[in-house]
């Protein structure tokens, strides 16, 4: 947009217009432990298979 407005077309106000600087845009990245992408689904798959395993050893001795 390199048009300048000075007047306000809306009340008709001369010369009350002025530029407010836009903030800039500041991304942020987010480190969670620095892990790498979908490590910590697999430590959590891998938790849940070995209670699965212990569950099932379980019912094979529950019905001995």
């Amino acid at each position: 947009m390199k048009e300048k407005l000075y007047d306000c077309e809306n009340c008709n106000n001369e010369q009350s217009l002025s530029r407010i600087p836009q903030l800039t845009n500041i991304r942020r990245t987010t480190d969670v432990g620095k892990q790498k992408v979908g490590s910590l689904v697999k430590e959590h798959i891998e938790e849940n298979r070995r209670i699965l395993k212990e569950q099932k050893k379980e019912i094979q001795n529950y019905d001995k």
